[in-house]
């Protein structure tokens, strides 16, 4: 058995904060021996996007149901704004286009011609999926749970905090804590509220799709502490911060 050690690192820059994570694989599992953190100071190039507000649901199949709608059109105006932000880079960057005018013209004309969705029924065919999903959700994986999570309180939502987003997904199964995990591809969250939204007690703050009773409820757990309610409302925030480069 080979001593050699394997050290894995991921970084992720966002609009507020750089974090960086560093694990050690065991064979087996990673094990997380470093976390760190720093005000986000800009990068080279790229769009500089606020993703809290960007989706409204996470992980896996919800993931694909979101992205089929939006490429049926018209689409949510956040998603939308998003999508196109990045995408007219894309082809300014690959020549496709000359301005960002023109990007998004063409990137527009995709989707009301229904070029984007065919495109993305070749992707799925492609790669040994069944492209009827596009046609037809209800193909998509379905949990046998959808479960409200509510508002204890009335006020304005100051976060959404991604990574406990995230961790509230994986604990329903949506990823792999360690490498033989299996991964269930029906779980995750939507209908995510999104920062600056009002919010009454017992309004729905995100729907929890789980396959166990148990890992709902430890999920709702973690998004009591993900999804902060305040008094007041927050700055408004611009979707897209900046375009670098």
């Amino acid at each position: 058995m080979s001593s050699k050690t394997t050290f894995i690192g991921a970084v992720e820059i966002g609009t507020s904060k750089v974090t960086a994570l560093v694990g050690e694989y065991t064979g087996r599992e990673v094990v997380i021996i470093g976390y760190g953190e720093c005000p986000s100071r800009g990068i080279i190039k790229g769009s500089v996007v606020d993703y809290r507000a960007a989706t409204e649901c996470t992980h896996n199949a919800l993931e694909v149901a979101e992205s089929i709608a939006f490429l049926k059109g018209p689409g949510t105006r956040d998603m939308k704004e998003v999508t196109y932000a990045i995408g007219e880079q894309m082809l300014i960057l690959t020549k496709a286009a000359g301005s960002a005018a023109e990007a998004r013209a063409k990137l527009s004309a995709s989707i009301t011609s229904g070029a984007a969705l065919s495109k993305f029924r070749e992707m799925v065919a492609a790669q040994g999926g069944d492209a009827r999903v596009v046609d037809d959700a209800s193909l998509l994986p379905q949990a046998s749970l959808r479960k409200p999570f509510l508002a204890k309180t009335a006020g304005y939502v100051t976060d959404v905090d991604a990574m406990g987003v995230a961790l509230a997904a994986l604990r329903l199964g949506a990823g792999r804590a360690k490498a033989e995990d299996p991964v269930d591809h029906a779980v995750g969250l939507d209908a995510i509220v999104k920062v600056g939204d009002p919010v009454k007690a017992g309004d729905t703050l995100c729907v929890v799709h789980a396959n166990n009773e148990a890992f709902a409820r430890e999920a709702a757990d973690i998004l009591s502490r993900a999804i902060v309610i305040g008094d007041k409302a927050p700055a408004e925030r611009a979707l897209i911060g900046e375009i670098v480069g």
